[in-house]
């Protein structure tokens, strides 16, 4: 069973960790810049009409408004 990940903060350095291991996880040593970006998509996903704490479309991951219309 996959864990629940609904609580769990993730920052990532793409260029360092493309893959997003979880053992460098750097929310810890951003934890104002991993907030603001939070704050950003859960504005986005208002903006698109989705709720941020879900539920999501399945198979839907819009960037813009009719994409998953």
């Amino acid at each position: 069973e996959a864990p629940d990940k609904r609580n769990v903060k993730e920052l990532y350095n793409l260029a360092t960790n493309p893959a997003e291991h979880s053992s460098l996880n750097l929310v810890a040593e951003n934890p104002q810049k991993a907030s603001q970006l939070g704050q950003k998509i859960r504005a986005h996903m208002k903006d698109m009409g989705t709720e941020p704490d879900g539920p999501w479309p399945v198979g839907c991951s819009a960037v813009y408004n009719d994409q998953c219309r």
